[in-house]
């Protein structure tokens, strides 16, 4: 079967990423003699990490890390003056994997550990996979020795999902959230978000925002003809995150920085929610950049906010009131 991505759902492979995965399972099923090191290469979303965490978890004895992990681990190895450990946790290991080659730039004594780790895996013929998001022959700040090696290795380009792929991909991420998408919901869709796959599961959470859908519920094509021209309007409203808690915070006789905050305050906790219903429904920011703007909240927690607002518009005319008197404002402001 096709690789499986993080979380156990499955990688979809589609034309554009079929030669990807096919590379990976040689490279699974191969002991030694693997095609090393292989490097998958492409922009955020094409499912790189995906396939190397998949590697990481089938190949026994393999080591997976990022690139940041790498660098930190080994400053902190040389600070406690384990350096030795360091290198053999690595070297001896059954395959290396090093998800984002681009983490290291910037780090040159982490650079440099890591071509003499290459030297070393080579020749115990240790098989090693690096993902990158751009080509390592393009990646200029890369020491020239490791920059030639990596372009000499086998490098394989992963491309954003296909729109075969980008219909598979709509149909997994509705059924995790219990979403039933008819066939025209979804062919509209994937004509629409020619993106990659984290572009198609923020839609899928938005419908879900929009819709409310709690359990198993069918989306239409109307549901997503809505979605789609509110998306235009986001994009010509032009207002921002930041002028919506500006906006919000004075409102609410408040600071910018309270509703980045922990604070349970009564009028803090309702203002961040108003935030965020208005920095969804006027920028179109998705929850994780919600969540990262408003002090870092998870998905959860931006969703019930965004709710809360949502479901108490209609019974609550004060409320109602203050929604539309700030939308004016923002939309005067873009």
């Amino acid at each position: 079967g096709a690789p499986k991505s993080a979380g156990g759902s499955d990688f979809i492979v589609g034309p554009e990423s079929r030669l990807a995965a096919t590379t990976v399972l040689e490279f699974l099923n191969r002991g030694t003699d693997a095609i090393s090191p292989l490097v998958l290469c492409g922009a955020s979303g094409t499912g790189k990490s995906h396939l190397a965490e998949h590697v990481a978890r089938l190949k026994a004895g393999a080591v997976f890390t990022r690139g940041a992990d790498f660098a930190r681990e080994l400053a902190e190895a040389v600070n406690h003056g384990s350096v030795a450990e360091f290198r053999t946790k690595y070297r001896e290991a059954a395959a290396l994997v090093l998800d984002d080659l681009l983490q290291l730039t910037g780090r040159r004594p982490a650079l440099l550990e890591f071509q003499n780790m290459l030297d070393a895996l080579e020749v115990r013929g240790t098989p090693v996979l690096i993902t990158s998001r751009r080509p390592p022959a393009d990646v200029a700040e890369l020491p020239p020795a490791l920059r030639s090696r990596l372009s000499a290795a086998l490098v394989v380009t992963l491309s954003s999902p296909g729109m075969a792929a980008r219909q598979k991909i709509l149909n997994q991420f509705a059924a995790q959230r219990e979403i039933v998408l008819s066939p025209a919901a979804v062919n509209l869709l994937a004509e629409k978000i020619a993106g990659t796959a984290a572009d198609l599961r923020g839609v899928v959470t938005e419908l879900e925002m929009e819709t409310g859908a709690q359990d198993a519920k069918a989306v239409g094509l109307d549901a997503v003809r809505r979605l789609l021209s509110q998306r235009r309007t986001h994009m010509q409203a032009g207002a921002t995150l930041k002028q919506v808690s500006a906006l919000v915070a004075k409102y609410y006789g408040l600071t910018p920085s309270a509703l980045s905050s922990p604070s349970r305050r009564q009028q803090v906790v309702l203002a961040r929610a108003m935030a965020i219903y208005l920095g969804r429904s006027l920028c179109g920011a998705s929850l994780k950049t919600l969540g990262k703007h408003f002090g870092g909240r998870d998905h959860s927690t931006v969703l019930h906010n965004y709710r809360q607002i949502l479901n108490r518009l209609a019974g609550d005319p004060q409320l109602s009131g203050a929604v539309e008197s700030l939308q004016h404002a923002l939309i005067g402001n873009g």
